[in-house]
């Protein structure tokens, strides 16, 4: 989304278990204030914003888990993730490093105004987009000579 990640660092790479410096949450207010700005708050129970993450995240978890059941896995014994409320933590555990994604798409529904989650709101993006841009977001194409106006993507 090209904002600056590098302020993160100090605080992802030291988290001890269990957490007990609450750097996990520092890095939280960091990461949603560089994302939505400084009135940003992460409130599942506050409509707007919250309520597109909070749709994109339940999109993201309900894939994760059909393709974990599909798979023959049992999703309700986590490794990171338990809880005895939560019927699928190792979902929550597969989810955590594509909830990027999810918070992309968000950011750019708002940068367009679009802050309420709606028909228009709910509309899946592009696949083709989505593939473009995991191909070439770092501006190297995984295969040499590929370009994006080759008509392939």
């Amino acid at each position: 989304m090209g904002r600056e990640g590098s302020i993160l660092k100090p605080l992802y790479t030291n988290v001890k278990s269990g957490d007990s410096d609450n750097r996990e949450g520092i890095a939280a207010r960091l990461y949603w204030t560089a994302l939505f700005g400084r009135d940003f708050i992460r409130d599942r129970n506050i409509p707007g914003t919250n309520a597109l993450l909070n749709y994109g995240y339940s999109i993201l978890r309900a894939a994760v888990t059909r393709a974990l059941v599909s798979s023959g896995l049992f999703p309700a014994l986590g490794i990171f993730h338990h809880h005895r409320s939560n019927a699928f933590p190792l979902s929550d555990d597969l989810m955590e490093p594509f909830r990027p994604f999810v918070d992309e798409i968000v950011f750019e529904l708002t940068a367009q105004g679009e802050a309420e989650l709606n028909t228009a709101t709910k509309k899946p993006p592009d696949p083709c987009a989505i593939r473009r841009h995991l191909l070439f977001q770092s501006n190297t194409p995984p295969i040499r000579g590929l370009k994006y106006d080759d008509g392939f993507l």
